[in-house]
C-alpha cells in the first residue's frame, strides 16, 4: 500500500509517499521514503530549472496566484514610479506573476522553451519588470506564440 503525505512548505509542496508492509505477520515492515520530490507554487523558481513532468503539472496548473487584492511591488521607471497590473493576469492566461522575483513570466516558455530553439529573454529567463510598456510587452509576445 502507498501512502502520500502532502507537506507544505512556504513556496514548496513536498509529496512524499511511504510504502507499507504487505500485511505479512512473519514481520513488519518499517515505513520508507520512496520518492520525495519538491514542487514549486512560484513561476520564478523554476527558471533555468530542470523539472520532470510532474512539476511542470503543478506549475501550470497550481501556481501561486495574487489575490485581487494583492499589492505589487513598486518600480521607480523613468519619473513614474509603476507596479504590475492584476489585469495582465486575466487577459493573458500564460502569464503568472512570480512573488520571489517581483515581475511575471510566461509560464509555457518557463517550462518548455529550452526544449524548442527559441531565444530567450524577458517573460522566459528573466522577469517582465518593465512595467510602463508592459501591455505592448505582453501583446508582442503572445503574437509569439
Amino acid at each position: 500500500m502507498v501512502v502520500i503525505h502532502l507537506l507544505c512548505f512556504q513556496t514548496h509542496l513536498f509529496f512524499i509517499c511511504d510504502v507499507k508492509g504487505s500485511g505479512d505477520t512473519q514481520h513488519t515492515a518499517k515505513p520508507s521514503v520512496s520518492a520525495l520530490e519538491i514542487l514549486p507554487t512560484d513561476i520564478g523558481d523554476a527558471v533555468g530549472q530542470t523539472l520532470s513532468n510532474n512539476a511542470k503539472n503543478h506549475l501550470l496548473t497550481k501556481h501561486w496566484k495574487p489575490s485581487e487584492s494583492f499589492n505589487f511591488p513598486t518600480r521607480k521607471q523613468g519619473s513614474k514610479v509603476r507596479k504590475f497590473q492584476h489585469r495582465w493576469l486575466s487577459s493573458h492566461p500564460w502569464l503568472a506573476y512570480s512573488k520571489n522575483k517581483q515581475g511575471a513570466f510566461c509560464k509555457w516558455c518557463v517550462l518548455f522553451a529550452k526544449e524548442v530553439d527559441l531565444e530567450l529573454g524577458q517573460l522566459v529567463t528573466s522577469p517582465l519588470h518593465e512595467f510602463a510598456k508592459g501591455a505592448d510587452y505582453l501583446a508582442e509576445h503572445e503574437k509569439l506564440a
